[in-house]
């Protein structure tokens, strides 16, 4: 009897620490007792391939490469019809709250811009008291945009007037007698006077909207706040070994936002609030959105041709670059991408010290003209790359504290992950030199498009 009362003790003790260990840190319950995501994918088995073994190879890729060290709590399997789940628990209520919480702020700050469609619909209405209210619907919670929204509101109302004053003296012109020298001579004064003033009103218009949209934060500013870091900066090299950290990456943008756009300095201190707060609890994975852009970024293979130096200059894509970073020009012939590596990327450890160093300092820096410099020297480093039958690269630095290269963006230079072409084998081998390389063999297209674009370049850098 006094061995089981001890062992009954024992299991006692036990429970009441696990219970201690649960009042802490709150376990994460499984998909079955909380809910969640569950996400199926079709997988394309190539012909003469074992289906299982296909899945049970991409299973495994995808694995590796989003949840290495099993952390993140997420169910892989096969499922009928050569598909594969991944199933996500939800996450904890007070996480996803705090999650939800950042979300609104973000969206409350960009709720707070005006779009162009919509404040030409507001100014095109014809009721005077019906426009009156929909100004300050627009102007609702930055009151101090209703007198810009007003003066708009009057610089469109001459804007048409004379638009209507030019066309009345365009048609007394055309009704004018070709023979009626002195009426002619008049009209054609009147339509010069009619035109001048048109031209005035469209330019003052023109003028009030450009300064009424630049209080609109653009998306990529807050996505930029969202993503920084908010850990404090080491200081760079040289400096004294008791100076305090630099401010963090979100700090430095977030002052720089501020600075920019003083009327939603409280929207951008919510957002940076409700950041701080989500980071606190956020989980390796807590968002089912997350979850699919990792799965969608996963094993997706483009080849790009870098930019030559010598098809320069490419000054637009520095300024580009540096005033809206790189996720602008998506269209133009060249696109920025960061380099996920610099220990890959650069040989050289000299040059890899100094550009960290430029990294570190953009991040600390809020003088623009300082950043630029920085971003100078970076982009004078990246041109010293290469040599031999090698070329340099187009590089640069950015304020958000990567590095950037200058990729091909074009059919002749770019074979891009959404084309219909496919990878169908890849393993580690050797190239020429003995040096590690990747095998890879691609479809017949795949094969047509590789050619199409290294084929006028031989000898070009190609990232991969």
């Amino acid at each position: 009897m006094g061995q089981i009362l001890s062992r009954l003790a024992t299991v006692l003790v036990v429970i009441s620490l696990f219970g201690l260990v649960l009042a802490f840190k709150p376990l994460k319950p499984g998909i079955d007792l909380a809910g969640g995501t569950t996400l199926v994918y079709d997988v394309t088995v190539p012909d003469g391939s074992n289906a299982d073994d296909v899945i049970d190879s991409t299973i495994q890729v995808l694995r590796d490469r989003i949840d290495p060290s099993s952390t993140r709590n997420l169910v892989w399997r096969k499922v009928a019809g050569n598909r594969l789940e991944v199933q996500m628990p939800a996450a904890n209520p007070f996480v996803t709250e705090r999650r939800d919480a950042s979300i609104a702020a973000a969206e409350a700050l960009q709720e707070g811009n005006i779009s162009s469609a919509a404040l030409e619909s507001t100014l095109a209405l014809t009721d005077a008291d019906q426009r009156a209210g929909a100004l300050k619907t627009l102007a609702a919670g930055l009151p101090e945009r209703l007198p810009q929204l007003e003066n708009l509101a009057a610089l469109f109302d001459q804007r048409q007037q004379a638009v209507e004053a030019f066309q009345a003296a365009e048609a007394e012109f055309n009704a004018t007698a070709e023979d009626d020298t002195a009426a002619t001579n008049r009209t054609i004064l009147a339509m010069e006077a009619a035109f001048q003033n048109l031209f005035d009103t469209r330019i003052a218009y023109r003028d009030a909207l450009a300064e009424l949209l630049a209080t609109n934060i653009p998306q990529r500013s807050v996505d930029r706040l969202i993503n920084a870091s908010n850990d404090p900066l080491p200081q760079p090299a040289g400096a004294p070994a008791d100076a305090p950290d630099l401010p963090s990456p979100r700090a430095t943008l977030l002052d720089q936002l501020k600075a920019q756009f003083p009327a939603r300095a409280d929207a951008l201190d919510n957002l940076a609030t409700a950041l701080a707060a989500y980071e606190e609890v956020k989980g390796p994975l807590d968002d089912p959105n997350q979850l699919k852009l990792l799965l969608r970024g996963s094993g997706v293979l483009e080849m790009r041709i870098a930019a030559d130096p010598a098809q320069g200059p490419f000054t637009e894509y520095f300024t580009r670059l540096d005033q809206t970073g790189p996720n602008s020009g998506i269209d133009q012939p060249f696109r920025w991408f960061a380099i996920d590596d610099l220990n890959n990327f650069v040989n050289n450890e000299n040059l890899r010290a100094e550009l960290n160093d430029i990294t570190i300092q953009l991040r600390a820096t809020t003088d623009a003209d300082a950043a630029r410099t920085l971003a100078d020297r970076a982009s004078s480093i990246f041109s010293t790359m290469g040599g031999g039958d090698s070329k340099a690269f187009i590089g640069r630095a950015a304020v958000d504290g990567n590095l950037y290269i200058l990729l091909g963006n074009q059919l002749n230079t770019a074979m891009a992950g959404n084309e219909a072409w496919r990878l169908t084998s890849a393993n580690r081998g050797t190239d020429q030199q003995g040096f590690p390389a990747l095998n890879f063999t691609l479809d017949a297209l795949g094969a047509s498009r590789l050619g199409q674009i290294t084929e006028p370049h031989v000898g070009w850098n190609m990232a991969v």
